[in-house]
């Protein structure tokens, strides 16, 4: 949010790396936000204490898809650039309909959809009907007794200024 845009950034001897991508304006972020929190010790204990080395390169190669997708504009690869295999199904079991709830957001015209951060937040990527993928998913998590909000945002990749009067 800082710098603005798509943030790329290591670490490497103590100092921060990064890349700024600018995003398409056109590229709405819907975030759909169910009414109970997740502990962060309740997130970390669903997580395999190690994951295998093929479920790591399926989630390299997929970051790799997401940057070029989103550099590119090229929302049709999306989907599965936002596959994973490290967190997601994990933590799907504490956010009831969860697969539904993915599933609906991708019928109602979502490019992409995902757990924002590590959940309860689902985040759909739109380029178009953002505001009907979000009453569709506030439906569905509905369906399964969880009452939700849905906000549509846009990138910004100016990031903060600094207003003088």
């Amino acid at each position: 949010a800082y710098k603005g845009g798509l943030i790329i950034s290591v670490i490497s001897d103590n100092e921060v790396i990064y890349k700024k991508i600018s995003l398409a304006e056109d590229i709405k972020f819907v975030f759909i936000i169910p009414d109970f929190k997740l502990k962060t010790e309740e997130l970390r204990r669903v997580l395999p204490a190690s994951v295998s080395l093929q479920d790591a390169v399926f989630n390299l190669g997929r970051t790799a898809l997401l940057t070029a997708s989103l550099m590119e504009k090229d929302l049709g690869i999306l989907k599965v650039a936002l596959e994973d295999r490290l967190h997601q199904d994990y933590r799907a079991e504490l956010i009831p309909g969860f697969y539904n709830i993915i599933e609906t957001a991708y019928q109602h015209g979502a490019c992409g959809v995902c757990l924002s951060g590590s959940g309860p937040t689902i985040m759909a990527v739109a380029d178009k009907d953002e505001e009907m993928i979000g009453r569709a998913v506030v439906n569905e998590f509905k369906k399964h007794g969880i009452s939700s909000t849905y906000i549509v945002k846009r990138a910004d990749n100016c990031g903060c200024k600094i207003i003088e009067d």
